[in-house]
């Protein structure tokens, strides 16, 4: 990691600190008020640590550059939506099967070179709107098949495939409850519904956004923005010409 660290810049008395931070690093783990005894930590990033996610993504950021070089996976327009990722979490997509095979077996050939390991069990396939039948043995990590499964979550988010329509639609009832409550609070100036201080979880908003299928509540007040203006222009008076000057 330190050595990808200054290969992207990171170099002088930045890169000491970062080096002399990882140097006999040691770490307790506070549970109900109490601390562990210190143990050391001797591989990976530093758990719990506010840099710990940039830190490893620009470790791991060659092998998402090169599916976006290559074109592999997902894209929207020019946009490459191939591998969101969030620390250690990572999600590959694409629209052809054996497309993703390639792209799992580069990731495989990443960890070997920089000596890692990839957890097959951790690992699933998740495979939507296909009329044809996948080979089980098209999709393997470390010699052994990966399962492929009708229900996963990632990033919190549980998404189910077409065949598992039978069951609860949980994830779009849970981004409906989730839109009228974050538009009460917006309408309480932010400071509270009922009484109630939101609480507000973060993690990686990009890819939130790509399994969920929405898009940011500022967008969403952005849409409302441009709709108004367009309303505006389209119509005469007063308005208009304000907007104009």
């Amino acid at each position: 990691m330190l050595r990808k660290l200054y290969f992207v810049g990171l170099t002088g008395k930045d890169w000491k600190l970062m080096q002399n931070w990882y140097t006999n690093l040691t770490s307790q783990v506070k549970w109900e008020g109490q601390l562990s005894s210190t143990f050391t930590e001797g591989q990976g990033v530093r758990q719990g640590g506010i840099w710990s996610p940039t830190a490893y993504k620009m470790y791991i950021n060659p092998v998402l550059d090169l599916f976006e070089e290559k074109h592999l996976g997902l894209s929207i327009g020019a946009t490459h939506l191939a591998s969101p990722t969030c620390a250690d979490d990572e999600l590959l997509m694409s629209k052809c099967k054996f497309e993703l095979h390639s792209m799992n077996k580069i990731q495989e050939k990443y960890a070997n070179l920089e000596n890692y390991t990839l957890s097959e069990q951790k690992s699933k396939i998740m495979i939507f709107n296909n009329k044809e039948p996948t080979p089980t043995d098209l999709f393997t990590l470390n010699g052994k098949p990966i399962e492929i499964v009708n229900c996963y979550k990632h990033l919190g988010i549980t998404r189910r495939d077409n065949r598992g329509k039978t069951l609860t639609e949980t994830v779009e009832d849970a981004i409906k409850t989730a839109r009228r409550t974050i538009y009460s609070l917006m309408g309480a100036g932010l400071h509270g519904y009922n009484g109630v201080n939101p609480k507000v979880e973060r993690t990686a908003d990009a890819a939130v956004y790509i399994l969920s299928g929405e898009i940011p509540i500022e967008a969403d007040v952005d849409k409302k923005i441009l709709s108004q203006l367009m309303n505006i222009f389209r119509g005469g008076g007063i308005e208009k010409e304000i907007a104009l000057r």
